[in-house]
């Protein structure tokens, strides 16, 4: 269950006799100046959801999956394909294991923008 209070997703789910809470941002917490050059750079050149996935990794690099999934409404595999066509192009990296790692972002000023046929 998805319940959202002012910008903070809060997940409750069942675990045999316990229970867990997640409570999850829904946005990245303005950093001033930072973010809004982060977020001109990102507008130019990557689709919408690419630029949730990369300001979200951003802010969280510890970030998951389903949580990816309960920000953006995106099934696993968008999510999955979106990432992919980020870490081809140097964009984001995984550090570490798959439970354990974190993401990496690389944007510059010259991060390559994508071709037409790239975007989902």
């Amino acid at each position: 269950m998805l319940k959202d209070h002012g910008g903070v997703l809060i997940q409750l789910s069942e675990m045999g006799d316990f229970f867990r809470v997640e409570l999850l941002r829904s946005s990245v917490r303005s950093d001033g100046e930072k973010k809004t050059r982060l977020q001109e750079k990102l507008q130019e050149k990557y689709p919408a959801l690419q630029q949730t996935i990369i300001e979200n990794m951003s802010a969280n690099p510890d970030i998951t999956y389903a949580q990816l999934m309960a920000l953006t409404g995106k099934s696993q595999e968008a999510l999955r394909r979106n990432i992919n066509q980020l870490k081809q192009k140097g964009v984001i990296e995984r550090i570490g294991s798959d439970k354990g790692g974190r993401w990496q972002v690389h944007i510059s000023q010259k991060a390559p923008a994508l071709n037409e046929r790239d975007v989902p």
